[in-house]
């Protein structure tokens, strides 16, 4: 008997053990979530206010300006960090896709194609990853390089997504 408590101690210490390890984990995983949101916010911000700023001039019946690469070196930076500092984040997935539409509208369609990429890499889910392939597939075809635009569309295909198919 004294052998089979000790049995059934020793397994509920462990289990105890698994417990504070997974809360702990939650934890540290919900921190690292909120400080991963919390850079992606700032970044954001500076695309506004970089964004507010090359248009104040321009008048509202007009299409709005889109800042220049020189102009948004700085949000540009914050997105970046958002990727180096919380990698496979929710956050550093929408910086990566940010990051790629604003280098894709100033023409920089190679360096968007290198953030749509690190954007697929950590898509989780298909509608992700459906629309991180979709964002490369278009990159590549802005880059001239067709092959892989058409084998990016193909993929993007692939994925049966009914959200993204028909827009394809």
């Amino acid at each position: 008997l004294n052998q089979n408590v000790r049995a059934i101690l020793a397994l509920l210490i462990g289990v105890a053990a698994l417990g504070a390890v997974a809360v702990w984990y939650n934890s540290f995983r919900s921190t690292k979530e909120a400080s991963a949101n919390s850079a992606l916010y700032l970044a954001k911000k500076s695309f506004s206010l970089v964004s507010e700023k090359a248009n104040e001039k321009n008048p509202k019946d007009k299409p709005a300006v889109v800042a220049s690469l020189d102009a948004l070196k700085e949000p540009l930076l914050l997105l970046e960090k958002v990727n180096k500092d919380f990698p496979g984040t929710q956050a550093a997935f929408e910086a990566s896709l940010l990051a790629g539409d604003t280098y894709l509208k100033n023409k920089d369609a190679v360096r968007a194609v290198e953030f749509y990429k690190n954007a697929l890499a950590m898509a989780s889910g298909q509608t992700h990853k459906s629309t991180a392939q979709h964002a490369l597939a278009y990159g590549y075809e802005e880059s001239k390089n067709t092959d892989q635009a058409i084998q990016a569309f193909l993929q993007l295909l692939s994925f049966n997504d009914k959200s993204i198919t028909a827009e394809a």
